[in-house]
């Protein structure tokens, strides 16, 4: 067995843990539902009340409620296996971009968030152990594999059903505060942030079945939240420096020493480091099924929107810099954003005169940037790039440009189709191909699975779909470790599709199939 059948088994164990009768959610929580702010609040617009997660989250049968949670004990020797293995190889594989400086605090606030926050240290050891059943069907003979690939499973179940526990507790405790409650107010909203972000990464790892929209709904809206708290009823502008402050809650080691850069407490740097991932993931939910982003209202004020780098500002908390968290400069991300949007309402529109016009624009834009990026991160020359190429790797600078090429490839589409865009694109899948060639796939995939799927489902000859094929099949059994496997199968649909004379006319066909959602991130 190589773990794909129980992987299965487990995601739909899970997912009807999720998703219990609202009949049993009633009865267990009486609703839980939070306070959300529109950005029409600001407007004068009452806010609103949204149910947060419709399903509330059951235990499974594999635990009683009455059973001493605590019996998961952290001197348990598989517990401490796990916790050393997520630490030190699962997150850095999850979030290879994500490196900080250690004068910043480094990663230091994982470890401190595993200690303090229980529904993501278990969410945590869940992904830690469907990791290691990887391994197993990688390295271990069968003699070996089997009794202990059991027990990984049976600890990987038992982590995820007390995460649900404490993930249902941390939001009863949310919305048993009242507005205007005083300092405590924004932590309990931290804390249920970092709790449901959790399981959605451990949904997005084990990507099959899971209802990872459900949570993801759940985080957006709480992060919304915290950045309206934040605002004054005068403010016209969200402040990502100002929640910072907010989290400012003890006294630092480096108080009144002024050293020129921010030290993050564990607070700010995990609400940095999560806020990052849902502006990606928001994003590209959105691109891939045609949808507005749920937080664009934030867009202008929180993300870079340029590729211009001022080094006097490279330490400024007043932006999120995403390439830092997932490897993808946020400009690029907001482009094929309001690509896809003005996509939506070119559709709406008559007038080819029209649409070519804006498609110009668009394509003299995306070289704008290109030219930036080129100035800023590859010229030698450049007075200020010692202190870019600090923070920028060489391989950032090439998980840039495979995105700058998936944007490009993403534009040709509006000019023509999926059906004739392997013609149209050929150059740019070309470019792809030359850059992840020099990329090791198992390190470096996970900050471009996105762009390589678009890319590859614009491949017109057998050789270049071997190549990506390839590319994803080196993996091995990790190819189950997030959304690998799904993003090859999806680009195998599309080439048979194109191959029997079909094509594909919107991008969220490739997504959506049989009106399953697929989340490539």
């Amino acid at each position: 067995m190589d773990g794909g059948d129980r992987q299965a088994r487990m995601a739909q164990r899970i997912k009807i843990q999720i998703r219990a009768s609202s009949t049993q959610n009633h009865r267990i929580t009486q609703g839980i539902q939070i306070g959300v702010f529109s950005s029409d609040e600001r407007h004068g617009h009452p806010p609103q009340n949204l149910q947060l997660l419709d399903a509330a989250i059951e235990p499974s049968p594999i635990l009683n409620q009455a059973d001493d949670i605590s019996s998961v004990s952290k001197s348990d020797d598989t517990e401490q296996f796990l916790e050393s293995l997520y630490l030190d190889t699962v997150f850095p594989f999850l979030f290879p971009a994500y490196k900080p400086t250690l004068l910043s605090g480094g990663r230091s606030w994982l470890p401190g968030l595993l200690k303090s926050n229980k529904a993501f240290f278990h969410s945590a050891m869940g992904v830690a152990a469907h990791y290691f059943t990887l391994i197993l069907a990688r390295d271990a003979g069968h003699t070996i594999r089997t009794p202990c690939e059991q027990h990984v499973w049976d600890s990987l179940a038992k982590h995820i059903n007390l995460s649900t526990v404490y993930i249902k507790q941390d939001i009863a405790v949310f919305n048993s505060g009242s507005p205007g409650d005083g300092v405590d107010d924004i932590f309990r909203k931290l804390a249920a942030l970092q709790s449901i972000s959790g399981m959605l990464i451990f949904e997005t790892v084990m990507s099959k079945g899971t209802d990872w929209q459900v949570h993801l709904n759940a985080a957006l809206t709480i992060l919304g939240d915290i950045f309206q708290y934040e605002m004054t009823p005068s403010e016209t502008r969200y402040s990502l420096n100002k929640v910072l402050v907010g989290f400012q809650n003890q006294p630092s080691f480096f108080d009144g020493i002024e050293l020129g850069f921010p030290v993050w407490n564990t607070d700010q740097a995990s609400f940095r480091f999560f806020s990052a991932f849902l502006f990606y993931t928001d994003i590209l939910t959105g691109v891939s099924f045609g949808e507005t982003p749920q937080l664009r209202h934030l867009h202008k004020d929180l993300i870079n929107k340029t590729s211009k780098r001022d080094p006097d500002t490279n330490q400024d908390p007043q932006f999120l810099d995403l390439e830092q968290y997932i490897g993808c400069p946020g400009w690029i991300l907001l482009c094929i954003s309001e690509i896809s949007m003005w996509e939506r309402r070119l559709e709406q529109s008559v007038g080819h005169e029209n649409h070519f016009g804006a498609l110009n624009e668009w394509a003299v834009r995306l070289e704008e940037l290109n030219q930036n990026f080129l100035h800023q991160f590859l010229d030698s020359g450049s007075p200020h790039n010692s202190d870019i190429g600090n923070r920028a790797t060489a391989k950032i600078q090439l998980i840039t440009r495979v995105w700058m090429h998936a944007a490009q490839i993403y534009l040709s589409v509006m000019d023509s189709s999926w059906h004739q865009l392997f013609t149209v694109a050929a150059s740019n899948v070309e470019s792809v191909l030359t850059i992840i060639k020099s990329l090791e796939p198992q390190k470096w995939l996970r900050s471009i699975i996105w762009p390589v799927l678009i890319s590859g489902c614009a491949a017109g000859s057998e050789v270049q779909r071997e190549y990506f094929r390839e590319f994803i099949v080196s993996l091995g059994p990790f190819q189950r470790f997030g959304t690998f496997g799904e993003a090859l199968h999806l680009m195998e649909r599309v080439w048979r599709l194109h191959d029997q004379g079909a094509y594909i006319s919107r991008l969220e066909d490739i997504f959506i199939i049989d009106r399953r959602r697929y989340l490539i991130i």
